[in-house]
């Protein structure tokens, strides 16, 4: 069956966009900045000494560990304290009550966790990305109603929903439950509690869906899978921003909100580059190894997507390298800035976009003094 045909508008801009992102890849691996990044991490994460095979001694003198977290000790050691003022008494009451609700979701959440994750990259690469928002995130629809309906004598809150609790009670929720293993099991790792049987039945019985999450967003995302317009000298001038989002190949298959002719079109990716020096500005047709310890093909591989936010006319949408068309065609965005997206730059350098980090002026020093005391050892061995 033939896939049908993107109109010619989409597909002009499907192209313009995969012309954006290859434009800023080659903008990146030509300035070198992954590469760079990379050395600034693995200077601040090399603190051992190690014996070569042929007896020579390599010392690393760890200045930039050193320089990294007394700073970022002193950024992050506490939780903030979030205080909001009213602008006049009759918004008092409401201004109380968002304060309390702040500062309850930074903790109850864990974003003081982002933020040092956030502040390693301000301070090791000299550049951070955080993504935030609010999540509203629903399971089941009204056709879900079906396993509670049938049952006899259910009227609201007369009935005992804790019933459900028990394997068997119910063939229809249990199969249901068992469906929807992934979505309830990716609710309990972002840190959310786990609904209860009892409670996800009355929440179906009543609502026809049950909210597995209604919260606030803040996450940490990678420098690495950050891409912005190559000619913005700042966010706020930037023409588009992008982040790439690895999806597992099994469940980008089976993702019935994507077109199924792009999805048959995916192909295998690897999930990070921030350790694969290849991966910035891949070879055509790389296919990204698979190691010999992995249990299965398909739960290992990975399709990259790009989350596309064209700030110039207020759109978001998603697609992949690969395919014909949109796997998400473009809309107006929902994010009142354009985008969800904070960056934090460390120290600026004029008319350019990416900053300074602390490693980056103190790494020649430290491979001096590696080389150096290396040196020493080995003249004394």
């Amino acid at each position: 069956m033939p896939s049908p045909k993107t109109p010619e508008k989409y597909v002009t801009k499907l192209k313009n966009y995969r012309g954006c992102i290859q434009a800023a890849q080659d903008y990146m691996a030509d300035e070198r900045l992954h590469e760079d990044w990379r050395a600034y991490i693995k200077a601040y994460s090399e603190n051992t000494c190690d014996n070569t095979n042929d007896g020579v001694t390599d010392v690393h003198v760890p200045i930039a560990f050193s320089n990294v977290n007394i700073q970022r000790a002193a950024l992050t050691v506490h939780h903030p304290r979030f205080t909001i003022n009213p602008r006049n008494m009759s918004s008092f009451v409401a201004a109380t009550v968002c304060e309390e609700v702040i500062n309850y979701e930074w903790r109850k959440h864990r974003y003081q966790d982002q933020i040092r994750k956030c502040t390693d990259d301000f301070l090791i690469t000299g550049n951070m990305w955080a993504k935030t928002g609010y999540l509203l995130r629903k399971w089941g629809d009204r056709n879900d109603r079906r396993s509670t309906e049938r049952i006899d004598g259910i009227q609201g809150d007369d009935f005992d929903f804790e019933l459900f609790e028990q394997d068997g009670f119910d063939s229809e929720f249990d199969k249901m439950i068992e469906e929807s293993r992934e979505t309830l099991w990716q609710t309990h790792a972002t840190g959310d509690e786990l609904p209860t049987r009892s409670k996800l039945a009355k929440q179906l019985r009543e609502n026809g869906h049950a909210v597995l999450h209604d919260r606030t967003m803040f996450e940490r995302v990678s420098m690495f899978d950050m891409l912005v317009d190559p000619k913005a000298t700042c966010l706020e001038n930037a023409q588009w921003v992008a982040q790439r989002v690895p999806v597992r190949l099994d469940v980008a298959e089976a993702n019935k909100d994507w077109p199924k002719h792009v999805r048959k079109a995916l192909g295998v990716k690897p999930k990070s580059i921030a350790d694969n020096d290849n991966a910035t500005r891949p070879e055509p047709n790389y296919t990204p190894r698979i190691g010999s310890a992995d249990s299965g093909p398909t739960f290992h591989q990975w399709v990259v997507t790009w989350e596309f936010y064209d700030l110039h006319d207020g759109t978001m949408c998603q697609f992949a390298d690969e395919g014909e068309d949109f796997l998400r065609r473009p809309d107006v965005s929902p994010f009142r800035f354009g985008h969800p997206f904070i960056y934090k730059g460390n120290y600026s350098v004029p008319d350019q976009f990416y900053h300074i980090g602390e490693i980056e002026m103190v790494l020649p020093l430290q491979n001096e003094l590696n080389e150096t005391r290396s040196d020493l050892v080995n003249i004394r061995k």
